[in-house]
């Protein structure tokens, strides 16, 4: 039984790797390109990496979320909102894929 429960564990673990190397991310008009999210505290700091840029976000639980990109840079109030192309956008940086909320 504990042989099949840790292939049951490497398999969820295969899956969520899977579905974490399936999330794109753009800034602007750039080309989707492959990204990670990071959640050090769900729903309240995040940060997207793709290539050498780091974007990172603050939720404060009211609603409003900041955002800035690269860690000298300002924060800037930005409103998450969902396109019709299934993307999950905050200001000008969108994600499409499997998006862990929360």
């Amino acid at each position: 039984m504990l042989a099949v429960s840790g292939l049951a564990v490497c398999g969820i673990a295969e899956a969520v790797h899977a579905a974490a190397d399936d999330l794109q991310c753009r800034h602007g008009d750039q080309q989707w390109t492959a990204c990670r999210m990071r959640q050090p505290s769900p729903g309240e700091h995040w940060f997207l990496e793709m290539d050498r840029e780091r974007i990172e976000f603050r939720h404060d639980g009211s609603g409003r979320v900041r955002m800035r990109i690269g860690d000298d840079a300002s924060w800037v109030v930005v409103e998450p909102r969902w396109t019709s192309g299934r993307n999950l956008c905050w200001g000008s940086v969108c994600a499409r894929g499997p998006i862990p909320l929360d």
